[in-house]
């Protein structure tokens, strides 16, 4: 349906955003930040899915899950 295309184009823009946003504070951590690193892996893993809704392959996301 239409609604469930907007939202995930809306999300698939927000993690973007959010990646950017922890990719910069990322180069600006001396640690390394291990905080940032689970923060960074938590919205690569929500745009996996919102792109893969989108795209009406959430199949796809499913084999990339079992191989892991």
């Amino acid at each position: 349906p239409d609604h469930v295309a907007v939202l995930a184009a809306e999300q698939i823009a927000q993690h973007r955003r959010r990646i950017a946003l922890y990719d910069d504070l990322l180069r600006g951590a001396d640690d390394g930040s291990p905080t940032l690193e689970l923060g960074l892996e938590l919205e690569h893993a929500a745009l996996r899915f919102w792109k893969a809704l989108a795209e009406d392959d959430l199949p796809r996301l499913r084999r990339r899950r079992d191989r892991e």
